[in-house]
């Protein structure tokens, strides 16, 4: 009241509503930590890479689009989804990306208009 903050002290799943999103993308992180060495492997080492970034980028798309049929019965698991495996694939596919860099490129010079346009998008 008159602008004060009051803490929710309910529990959904056991977790404060304020940890939810936290407790989730920490998940998703530890989750994209375990499978990027993995990942990288697979793109330096094989010939794989183009259907990799493929791959994960479909993966990122469907986790996205599940977004679709959230309601009140499916926002748990659908946050889990979206935000954990969206951000996990979204991670592979940047690899992917960024693996094609050098290969694009002539000189530094070059590097430096490339990677930048890359982050602008």
């Amino acid at each position: 009241a008159n602008g004060s903050f009051v803490e929710c002290k309910l529990r959904v799943h056991g977790l404060r509503p304020s940890s939810i999103v936290a407790l989730i993308s920490t998940i998703a992180g530890l989750l994209s930590a375990a499978f990027m060495p993995y990942a990288g492997a697979l793109v330096d080492y094989t010939s794989k890479r183009r259907t990799f970034g493929s791959c994960m980028a479909l993966i990122a798309t469907f986790a996205m689009a599940s977004l679709i049929a959230l309601s009140s019965a499916t926002w748990f698991p659908l946050s889990i989804i979206a935000i954990s495996l969206g951000a996990v694939a979204y991670h592979g596919h940047s690899l992917a990306r960024w693996s094609y860099v050098r290969e694009i490129v002539s000189s530094d010079a070059d590097l430096f208009g490339v990677v930048a346009s890359m982050r602008f998008w």
